[in-house]
C-alpha cells in the first residue's frame, strides 16, 4: 500500500480477523451496530408476536449478518437465500415446511400451508423466525412471487422476515409492501462503529488491546462510507499488508525550547 495509507500500529495477531463473508449463528458478539433493530425483533420473538416485516438495505450492509445472528434467540429458524429456479412459491414453503417439521411434506399446497399454520401455533417457547433472503433475484420477479407467499406467510405464527436491497425495494408495489408489519431500515456505520467493529475484530485474535488511531478511523470512514462489507474488505487488506511489511509509527519530534 502507498505510504498515505495510515499506520494501524496492530499487536502480534494469532490470524487476521477481517473476513469478508457474513457472521453465522453463533457470532451475534461480532455484530456492531444493530442493536436496536435487532433488541426489536428478540422482543416479538421471545414475546411471542408474530409479525411480517421488510429489512431494507444497500448491498453490503450486513443484513445477511444480522438474520442469522437474530436466529439465536430461537430454537426453531429458518434462513432461505438460495432462490428456486422454478416453482418458485411452493418451493420456498417446501424448504420452510422442512426446516422447521421435517421431511414427510404433503404434496397438496394447501395442506402443506395448513400444516404449518398447526404446528406453528403448536411451537412452545419463542417463536420461529423465518427469513427469505435472494438478494441477487430481481426485484419485480421477487415481488411477483412474494405476492402469492404472503397470503400463506401471515397465517404463520412465526415471526417472517424478507430482506431487500434498496433497488428491489424501489420495484415493489405499495400494495404489497403495505402487506407487511412494517420496514425495517439497515443503515451505514458511523464512526464510533466502525472504531467498535475494528476493535472487537482484532480483540478476538490478540491478547494485548488495541485502539484505533483517529488518522487511521478518519482514513477507514472516508473510504468506506462506512458500509461494513467495505469497512472489512478495507481493513482486511490494510492489516494483510502491515502483518506483511511493518512500518514504524512516525512520531513528532519534540521542538527544542
Amino acid at each position: 500500500m502507498s505510504e498515505d495509507v495510515p499506520i494501524l500500529g496492530i499487536p502480534a495477531l494469532r490470524e487476521n480477523p477481517f473476513k469478508a463473508r457474513p457472521l453465522e449463528r453463533g457470532q451475534s458478539g461480532l455484530l456492531i451496530g444493530r442493536d436496536e433493530i435487532s433488541a426489536r425483533w428478540t422482543r416479538f420473538l421471545k414475546a411471542r408476536n408474530a409479525r411480517m416485516i421488510l429489512l431494507i438495505g444497500e448491498s453490503g450492509s450486513g443484513r445477511s449478518s444480522m438474520m442469522r445472528c437474530v436466529s439465536e434467540e430461537t430454537a426453531k429458524s429458518v434462513h432461505l437465500d438460495m432462490f428456486p429456479t422454478s416453482e418458485h412459491a411452493y418451493k420456498i414453503l417446501h424448504e420452510i415446511y422442512v426446516s422447521l417439521i421435517g421431511f414427510d411434506v404433503p404434496s397438496s399446497t394447501q395442506e402443506l400451508v395448513s400444516r404449518l399454520v398447526n404446528e406453528t401455533e403448536g411451537f412452545e417457547g419463542p417463536l420461529p423466525l423465518i427469513s427469505l433472503d435472494f438478494s441477487n433475484v430481481d426485484g419485480k420477479h421477487l415481488s411477483e412471487v412474494l405476492s402469492t407467499l404472503t397470503a400463506p406467510l401471515e397465517r404463520l405464527n412465526a415471526l417472517v422476515v424478507v430482506v431487500l436491497s434498496t433497488e428491489q425495494r424501489a420495484q415493489w408495489p405499495n400494495t404489497l409492501v403495505n402487506r407487511f408489519d412494517h420496514a425495517d431500515i439497515i443503515k451505514s456505520l458511523d464512526r464510533d462503529q466502525i472504531k467498535e467493529l475494528c476493535e472487537t475484530r482484532i480483540a478476538t485474535s490478540s491478547k494485548v488491546s488495541w485502539d484505533i488511531s483517529e488518522q487511521a478511523l478518519d482514513y477507514v470512514f472516508e473510504h468506506t462510507g462506512g458500509a461494513p462489507s467495505k469497512v472489512m474488505r478495507l481493513m482486511r487488506d490494510m492489516v494483510d499488508e502491515e502483518r506483511a511489511n511493518p512500518r514504524q509509527i512516525k512520531y513528532d519530534e519534540p521542538q527544542e525550547e
